[in-house]
């Protein structure tokens, strides 16, 4: 079994397993509610909201990178990686500070157990699909040999511009010049805590912004580029030329139109 099918398989017993974990605990705890526990907004989004978002996220992700091919869904993979670290952190936590509400059943305590290893599983199975895959090894390859370039990027400066001054915070106009990484990043940092974004705008501004093939993103004024009107007034000079060797016009006509044509 390859790597990229071995990741695949991990990802999908591992998050699967912390989605029945999730609905097995929050079932347990629904059942036996007790007085001390508070079931308020924050604690209902830690045990219910967020761990579905994620785990749903997660599969979601997963398909796109397997099933469809999609490299950049790497990215998604990474934070839910994050979340996956947080979890677990958060649950040794809650273990020790609600030590004498623990239920000490052996189910309980198996669940528990195979939970915080389909953690390790599904770490180990992002780390499989993001640095050990061959497709990834091709494409970082590949991004050694880039070199970035003088040429003018199909991105326009001013919706650059403005998607980096009203939405810098959430990398739009990162996603928008297609480094969707580096845009997700500025979405967990909120822009790199404005730093990130002020850069990117005098960036843009100056006219150093690249999009992701390297390209610049500059100002181009749009010059209109009118007919040339002496082209025009060849043609028509060589018409009255004929007219001439004809005889319907004479010379001294045409001395004139000519003169009026030149001017």
């Amino acid at each position: 079994m390859n790597k990229l099918k071995l990741s695949q398989n991990l990802l999908y017993v591992g998050l699967g397993y912390s989605l029945f974990s999730y609905l097995y605990f929050l079932s347990s705890l629904l059942i036996n509610r007790t007085e001390s526990y508070n079931f308020g907004f924050w604690y209902i989004s830690t045990i219910w909201v967020f761990p579905f978002l994620f785990v749903s996220a997660g599969l979601l992700f997963t398909y796109l990178r397997f099933q469809k091919n999609n490299i950049k869904a790497n990215w998604g993979l990474l934070i839910v990686l994050l979340y996956v670290f947080i979890t677990i952190i958060m649950s040794i936590v809650n273990i020790f500070r609600y030590w004498e509400y623990q239920d000490f059943n052996p189910i309980n305590i198996i669940i528990r157990c195979l939970f915080y290893l389909s953690s390790f599983v599904i770490i180990y199975g992002v780390y499989l699909a993001v640095f050990e895959s061959e497709d990834v090894k091709k494409l970082n390859q590949k991004r050694k040999d880039y070199q970035p370039s003088e040429e003018l990027s199909e991105k326009e400066f001013l919706p650059t511009l403005i998607l980096c001054l009203f939405l810098g915070g959430l990398g739009v106009h990162r996603f928008y010049s297609g480094k969707i990484g580096t845009g997700i990043l500025m979405i967990i940092t909120l822009g790199g805590f404005g730093i990130w974004v002020l850069v990117d705008f005098i960036m843009i501004c100056i006219g150093s912004f690249r999009d992701i093939d390297g390209r610049i993103i500059k100002y181009q004024r749009v010059v209109t580029v009118a007919q040339n009107s002496s082209m025009g007034n060849a043609e028509e000079l060589e018409k009255f030329a004929e007219l001439k060797d004809k005889g319907v016009i004479s010379e001294e006509e045409f001395n004139q139109k000519k003169e009026e044509l030149l001017k």
